[in-house]
């Protein structure tokens, strides 16, 4: 499928920076919200976890509970984890396409 919606002209630049656009304004946005609200939700204010924001900015993030060797815990929002594993899908498909 996504082969349909990439060009075979497209240069990587030019399909890196859609993806980019397409998954990264709104991902930004919701790791405030998302330690906004775990602070909403504790009383207090949470640890910031900057170690898992970081990586979690590089798209390293990864589901933790449960699963051993996981640098990166998604940052305050469990849905999160699945996020990393489509943005190196398409670093990938570009790579090999």
């Amino acid at each position: 499928m996504v082969t349909l919606s990439t060009p075979g002209d497209e240069s990587f630049g030019n399909y890196f920076r859609k993806r980019i656009r397409r998954i990264y304004p709104l991902f930004l946005m919701t790791l405030p919200l998302s330690y906004f609200l775990a602070c909403v939700v504790a009383g207090r204010l949470e640890d910031p976890r900057w170690h898992d924001l970081l990586g979690n900015i590089a798209m390293l993030q990864d589901f933790g509970q449960g699963r051993p060797g996981v640098w990166f815990n998604q940052y305050y929002n469990d849905a999160l984890w699945s996020l990393s594993y489509e943005w190196w899908f398409y670093v990938a498909f570009i790579l090999v396409a």
